[in-house]
């Protein structure tokens, strides 16, 4: 079941060219406004530019007008991003113009608009615009079939998120990533992916971000043949839709569901469980109408089902108004798997020349289309239906199937070196920058130390100025009691001299006087 599996599945795994297709084919369906394209046509080009930006933005992503009004919405929003100044509240503005392109479908402008935005991000040094910008071109790439690069940049931006915590943006982004595996074929990482999208998508409460991982998750269960996990998950998506039915069932996701577990059992060759959940989902009548291709693989579904359980009415029906729808919407994949189908159904009511022009058909559209997978499952049943060549397309199958594995395994182990590689580019960054760390402290404790050092060498000269000034001063200290001690001598040994004298003085003139005096005393006598 694998070659009919992503046509089967789930119509949010299917080719985005092809969903860009149908979307076309919904605007048939759409209401026009005439008032609102009236508005646009009339609002003055040469407003200010920060009215207009937000203006056009809005407008371009209001789902209520018409695909071509958003489209020029979004153009004018865009030429006046190229022209306005690089400043945060811009780069959101780029942020939303680039979902509003890529919800409208159109590769191109997306292009633009994402490199422009990682182009003004690393000017700005944002780090969360580079990882959005990162983001988008990652879905830019993954639009035109770049797989190997749109994982790339799904890393990258990843790591981006981790280092700045921004669990809103990391959920989707392990969506788009997980979406990247499932197109090879990487069934594994798919269901890690979506898993770990789980763990962010419950913090940030987006319903339809965890209505997706829960049916990847489903999906790539189912791949791996762990039925009873892949009925886990999309019971979980459906009891989703069921609880917030009116906040998120907008493209038919219930009945998607219903379809995923149908197959499922399918795959479990329980056809009468998987006829009931077909059934319930075709129960809603405007689906053909809402969701033609879901409605195709549904009719598709049933038939094979009711013919896996030999019931003979309506199957053939069934098979012709799926084939009918598939053909209309151009889609080469579906119209492959319905013409193996009606083979099958066909050799069984040993109608072989009916199931040979059907399964003839499905080879020849296969290897125009030049889808491995097609072309395997066209050659599987040719093989069973044209017995002389069947040993030839045998062989064929047997080639092709082992081209595909082999490009398969390319595919994942080139995933995982870039994976590698990433993480070994993130690792010497953080590196580098521990390096750049080191140096710097290094460099900032030898200029610490050093100034320390200077500090402390200055501190020191000073303390020896001030100890021999200290010193200087005693020293003038001791000298100046000495000289004050020496006056003090001086004076001392003055006064004892002058009273020596004045002693002599004293002595010699009373002595002289005295003699005087007797003699005069004698001559008186």
């Amino acid at each position: 079941m694998r070659t009919f599996f992503f046509e089967k599945i789930s119509t949010l795994a299917q080719n985005r060219f092809i969903l860009k297709f149908i979307h076309y084919i919904f605007i048939i369906f759409l209401f026009t406004n005439c008032q609102y394209k009236s508005k646009i046509e009339k609002e003055p080009y040469q407003a200010k530019s920060k009215d207009s930006l937000l203006y056009f933005i809005s407008g371009g992503n209001d789902k209520s007008i018409p695909i071509q009004t958003r489209l020029l919405y979004n153009r004018k929003a865009l030429n006046l991003l190229y022209t306005s100044e690089n400043t945060s509240f811009n780069l959101e503005n780029l942020y939303n113009v680039s979902n509003n392109f890529y919800s409208l479908y159109e590769t191109e402008e997306l292009k633009k608009s994402s490199y422009l935005m990682l182009k003004n991000s690393l000017l700005a040094k944002d780090s969360l615009s580079i990882a959005k910008a990162f983001n988008l071109i990652g879905k830019y790439k993954y639009d035109v079939g770049e797989l190997d690069s749109s994982f790339f940049y799904y890393i990258k931006a990843e790591k981006f998120f981790l280092r700045l915590k921004k669990e809103s943006y990391l959920s989707k982004n392990y969506i788009n990533k997980a979406f990247a595996q499932l197109a090879i074929n990487d069934f594994a990482g798919c269901e890690i992916s979506s898993i770990r999208s789980l763990k962010y998508i419950k913090l940030k409460g987006d319903l339809r971000d965890e209505y997706d991982a829960y049916n990847l998750v489903g999906i790539s269960s189912n791949e791996l043949k762990n039925y009873t996990n892949s009925l886990k998950y999309h019971n979980k998506a459906l009891k989703l839709i069921q609880l917030r039915k009116g906040q998120i069932d907008k493209d038919n996701l219930s009945e998607n569901s219903l379809n995923n577990i149908g197959v499922v059992y399918q795959n479990m060759n329980n056809h009468e469980l998987a006829k009931k959940y077909f059934l319930k989902a075709l129960e809603n009548n405007s689906i053909e109408k809402e969701a033609p291709q879901l409605a195709a693989i549904l009719y598709d579904n049933l038939a094979y089902s009711k013919f896996k359980l030999n019931e003979k009415q309506g199957v053939e029906p069934l098979f012709i108004k799926s084939l009918r729808i598939r053909d209309s919407l151009n889609q080469s994949s579906g119209v492959i798997i319905n013409k193996i189908h009606l083979s099958e159904y066909y050799l069984s009511i040993r109608n072989h020349k009916n199931s040979e022009k059907y399964a003839f058909e499905a080879l020849l559209l296969a290897k125009s289309t030049k889808v491995s997978g097609d072309i395997l499952a066209a050659l599987q049943q040719i093989s069973l239906v044209d017995s002389i060549k069947s040993s030839s397309y045998s062989k064929e199958y047997i080639k092709i199937s082992d081209s595909l594995q082999q490009e398969e395994r390319k595919a994942k182990d080139k995933f995982a070196r870039i994976a590698f590689e990433t993480d070994e580019i993130i690792q010497e960054k953080d590196k580098l920058a521990e390096q750049n760390r080191n140096l710097l402290y290094f460099f900032l404790a030898t200029l610490f130390i050093g100034l320390l050092l200077f500090v402390i060498r200055t501190q020191r000269a000073k303390n020896r100025e001030l100890l021999l000034k200290q010193q200087q001063q005693k020293v003038n200290e001791e000298i100046y009691n000495l000289m004050i001690t020496q006056q003090a001598t001086i004076e001392e040994n003055r006064v004892k001299e002058k009273k020596r004298i004045a002693q002599e003085l004293h002595d010699g003139v009373l002595g002289r006087l005295f003699g005087a005096r007797l003699n005069l005393d004698s001559l008186n006598r």
